[in-house]
């Protein structure tokens, strides 16, 4: 009788009738709380309701009944990714192989973490000792092919991605990851074909849907080649992603030291300089205001999260404040229209990266909030003085420096986990 209910239960979980399996399964649990395959079902059923303090209280209750199963381990270092503890999933891991070394998807999800933690030889390496043990394996075939791509073997991987398409053309996961090797390979249109074949099979997968969003963006030229900058700089360990970062504003320094100690280079100099600073201005605010022109599609619009509604709506407001104070400017000639500008222009780097998905982005929202206080206040200190700089105007202009490191510091964190 208890085989037929878990069986129910499993046909349950499969159909995403997540409550109906939970209580056949609790009431299963309830009879025998030392069944360590019923404790596995239910954690694998909070698993899929995103519940993982209450899977991960489950599944080491099970370990402490039955350590000699490798399952377990398995499961355990699912909730530790999704959790970001990626030291510890990696033991698992480590734990679930040594217990049973047969098991391709233990090597095929140990491969999808190193592509995370971009270590790109060794997910090569884990994908083909899964693909050893099932070739058909899909998460390791998905690992293959990105791996493949982020070590610039790009005709093998789009070869083996191929392969996992023709393994099974209904996987929205490999569409999916098919458009964005593409992306990247600079194919929106193709990649685009991705995107929708993998949101008709999967309407709510999240991976297609930012990549839907990302094709769409990429036809225009601008963001294309921010695009490819992007992905450049993402697949750079902190410490080159660090070192461009620096390299870029030391060169800038050094440019502009050289041309104010050499006038007759600065007809030469000073164009770089400007390119320099668009190029760094723009890497910040060029995907809130590409969101802005996405919201203008009458499809695009549906794509966006509420945070990228919002970030392009300040960033929209601050450059019509900006525009609003050139406009001034030119109008009056009083000089402190300018902060108008100033404000305008610098506070799109706050506001298009206050919702950077960060675990500190409450931290960025309380800056960026500080920032347009100061930024207020600077602009109405100059209405009042008729001056171009105060006091406020200093502290804005420190403060976005500052939290343009801040932000980088950030992100660059949480991208090399």
């Amino acid at each position: 009788m208890s085989d037929q209910m878990i069986q129910r239960a499993i046909l349950l979980l499969q159909q995403r009738k997540y409550k109906e399996a939970e209580n056949i399964l609790n009431s299963l649990f309830a009879q025998d709380p030392n069944d360590v395959n019923v404790i596995s079902i239910i954690c694998e059923v909070k698993i899929q309701q995103n519940k993982y303090t209450e899977a991960l209280n489950l599944v080491n209750t099970a370990i402490g009944l039955n350590p000699a199963l490798s399952h377990l381990f398995y499961v355990r270092a699912r909730i530790y990714v999704h959790e970001d503890k990626y030291d510890l999933a990696e033991k698992d891991l480590q734990q679930a192989i040594t217990l049973d070394p047969d098991d391709a998807d233990y090597f095929a999800l140990y491969a999808l973490l190193k592509l995370d933690r971009k270590q790109f030889e060794a997910a090569l390496q884990l994908a083909d000792a899964a693909l050893e043990r099932d070739p058909e394996n899909i998460n390791a075939l998905n690992a293959r092919s990105t791996a493949l791509l982020k070590l610039n073997r790009k005709e093998e991987s789009f070869s083996s991605i191929e392969g996992s398409l023709r393994q099974d053309p209904h996987n929205a996961y490999t569409h999916a990851n098919y458009g964005w090797g593409l992306l990247e390979k600079g194919s929106p249109k193709e990649a685009l074909y991705h995107f929708t074949e993998a949101l008709r099979i999967d309407p709510s997968l999240q991976l297609a849907q930012s990549g839907m969003i990302e094709a769409l963006k990429a036809k225009y030229f601008l963001y294309r080649i921010f695009l490819k900058y992007a992905f450049w700089m993402g697949n750079l360990t902190a410490k080159y992603q660090w070192g461009v970062i620096i390299g870029i504003f030391i060169a800038s320094r050094a440019l502009r030291f050289i041309a104010g100690s050499y006038p007759a280079f600065e007809p030469f100099l000073y164009p770089v300089i400007i390119l320099i600073a668009i190029f760094a201005f723009s890497t910040w605010i060029i995907t809130p205001l590409s969101n802005l022109f996405l919201r203008l599609n009458k499809y695009g619009k549906h794509l966006l999260d509420r945070d990228e509604i919002i970030s392009s709506n300040f960033v929209g407001v601050s450059a019509v404040t900006a525009i609003a104070g050139g406009a001034l400017y030119l109008a009056t000639g009083q000089e402190h229209m300018l902060t108008i500008v100033i404000v305008g222009v610098s506070m799109m780097v706050p506001l298009s990266s206050m919702f950077n998905s960060v675990k500190n982005r409450t931290l960025l929202i309380v800056y960026t909030s500080v920032l347009a206080v100061l930024g207020i206040a600077g602009i109405i200190t100059g209405f009042l003085s008729k001056e171009l700089i105060n006091g406020f105007t200093l502290a804005y202009v420190v403060g976005v420096m500052l939290f343009s490191w801040l932000a980088n510091y950030l992100v660059i964190k949480e991208q090399n986990r």
